[in-house]
C-alpha cells in the first residue's frame, strides 16, 4: 500500500510542477510578451545587468537568446522553463 501511495504522490507532484510551470509561463507572457529585454530578465531573475552580461560572455546562460544589433532578446517561455525546471 505504501508504494502505491508514494507513486500517487510523485504523480501529483509532477502534475503540480507542470501546472506551476504553465501558470508562470502564462503570467510572464501576459506581462512581458513573447520576448524579454535584458532589463526585464534581470528584474525577473533578481540579478544585476552586469551579472547577466557576464553569463552571456562566458556562455553560461541557460536561457535561449538572440542578439539584435547591440541588444539581447530572451524567449519568455524559455525563461519560464528556466525558473521551474
Amino acid at each position: 500500500m505504501t508504494n502505491i501511495t508514494s507513486a500517487a504522490s510523485v504523480n501529483n507532484s509532477l502534475k503540480s510542477t507542470e501546472t506551476l510551470k504553465a501558470d508562470i509561463k502564462k503570467q510572464l507572457i501576459e506581462e512581458y510578451g513573447l520576448t524579454m529585454t535584458t532589463d526585464q530578465l534581470c528584474e525577473v531573475l533578481k540579478i544585476k545587468t552586469g551579472t547577466l552580461y557576464h553569463q552571456i560572455a562566458q556562455n553560461r546562460l541557460e536561457i535561449t537568446y538572440r542578439k539584435i544589433g547591440k541588444s539581447y532578446l530572451f524567449l519568455t517561455p524559455d525563461v519560464a522553463d528556466y525558473l521551474v525546471p
